[in-house]
């Protein structure tokens, strides 16, 4: 994912009182900001303080209109109501403790698209925005904090009003990142961690987020990173599904994150239920990576967390980390160690679909997932034909945390016959701290 301050702090223009017709921009780049002087009384409604900061080309819309995003900004007297009993958008580096506002003009009435309110971000008071419009799209960040720091942002699609990427991280200690980064037309979520420099010995320089691309077949860790796959949450009946399609995380060789060629050996999703079920299916041509396997899950109370390196065939819990592991032998009965129950269908084509229900991670909430989860293919010999996090010394380095979609009505899943097809989330307009 992009990243670029393209924030605009230029001329004010007061609002105009009459209603005008829209003033087609002239031709522009995306991203470029024009000149503006069409009537902002459809955007600022009676909100007196409503003034223009920038206008930005936006792209064409369906109909091969110019799109044009403006960036509007309110004193504080024009606070919106859901922000009203905070401290107000002080840190605003404009001065607008209104807040902010994002306003998408050439698709049918304008639209609210993005409005952010810099309050800080955190006790350490050190909130900073960015926006970037692309075409047909916007870019927003948010960075923020107390003890710690975090990021957050993504790309929505402005037609659609979907999301196109989103990514976030979290800084502990002395500047320890937790990164993560989704492609929505994938459903691939990336996790990255970056060990403690207690627990390494060296110093970690970086103090800020790293850029972490999901929508690279080839993805790179960050210097000092260790990468994995977050496993994809719906909640869509697990007995429905008769095919992953793109619902399912695609699983590529080895203990990488890639997909060589673009052929996933495996896709792989969780159920949300009682009991909630990982499904694992193979692809057409990749059956034999099942054949004489095992599949081993390690999971943890809490996300991200560093693992203590344990033998294969282990399943005792760690006091602290809350970490249990448990494996499943496609030649048993059914009944796997760690008190893994599952079963399998071989579907029409000849593929097999598994399904694994969960431990239970809490007697009182038996539909709790776990904080975090690592599912790895084993061939006889312990070898890892596939796995969502690297292996070292027989074991996970750790386990990322999950990834849930259950923000759209449909659970991020649209079953159509049994087939699963991935859906982007549809938001809206508000802080971009939701994209998350």
């Amino acid at each position: 994912m992009r990243r670029y301050r393209a924030m605009g702090n230029g001329p004010i223009v007061a609002a105009g009182a009459a209603m005008l017709a829209w003033t087609s921009p002239a031709a522009a780049a995306e991203g470029e900001r024009i000149a503006w002087d069409g009537d902002l009384a459809p955007v600022c409604g009676d909100r007196a303080s409503c003034a223009l900061i920038d206008a930005f080309a936006a792209g064409s819309g369906g109909d091969g209109g110019a799109l044009t995003v403006l960036e509007l900004g309110f004193t504080a007297e024009d606070l919106r109501d859901h922000l009203q009993g905070g401290w107000g958008c002080r840190f605003d580096p404009g001065g607008f403790e209104g807040g902010r506002e994002f306003w998408l003009l050439g698709d049918g009435a304008p639209r609210l698209v993005l409005q952010h309110c810099n309050d800080g971000y955190g006790a350490a008071q050190v909130g900073e925005d960015w926006v970037t419009i692309g075409d047909g799209t916007i870019e927003a960040w948010q960075y923020g904090g107390s003890a710690w720091r975090w990021e957050t942002g993504g790309v929505l699609d402005l037609l659609a009003m979907a999301l196109e990427e989103s990514a976030a991280c979290t800084a502990h200690g002395a500047w320890t990142w937790e990164v993560s980064a989704t492609d929505w037309s994938t459903h691939r979520t990336l996790r990255a961690w970056q060990p403690m420099p207690a627990e390494t010995g060296d110093e970690v320089e970086s103090d800020w987020c790293p850029a972490l691309d999901a929508t690279s077949p080839w993805p790179l860790a960050p210097e000092g990173f260790t990468l994995g796959l977050a496993v994809p949450v719906y909640t869509a009946a697990a007995d429905a599904v008769r095919d992953l399609g793109d619902c399912g995380l695609a699983l590529g060789p080895g203990d990488d994150v890639s997909v060589a060629g673009g052929a996933p050996l495996l896709r792989l999703a969780i159920f949300a239920g009682t009991p909630s079920r990982l499904l694992i299916a193979d692809s057409v041509g990749a059956a034999g990576v099942l054949e004489g396997a095992s599949i081993d899950l390690t999971w943890t109370s809490s996300p991200l967390s560093a693992l203590q390196y344990m033998a294969p065939v282990d399943t005792t819990a760690t006091p602290g980390l809350g970490f249990a592991r448990g494996r499943v032998d496609l030649a048993s009965d059914g009944e796997g160690r760690g008190g893994l129950d599952w079963s399998r269908v071989t579907l029409t084509d000849g593929r097999a679909l598994l399904a694994i229900d969960l431990p239970v991670t809490d007697p009182a909430d038996p539909g709790r997932l776990p904080g975090g989860l690592v599912v790895a293919i084993l061939g006889a010999d312990g070898s890892v034909r596939a796995a969502t996090v690297p292996w070292r010394d027989g074991a996970p380095v750790f386990a990322p945390g999950l990834a849930h979609h259950g923000r759209s009505p449909d659970g991020g899943c649209a079953l159509t016959g049994g087939v699963g097809r991935a859906t982007r989330p549809a938001l809206l307009p508000g802080d971009s701290r939701q994209w998350l």
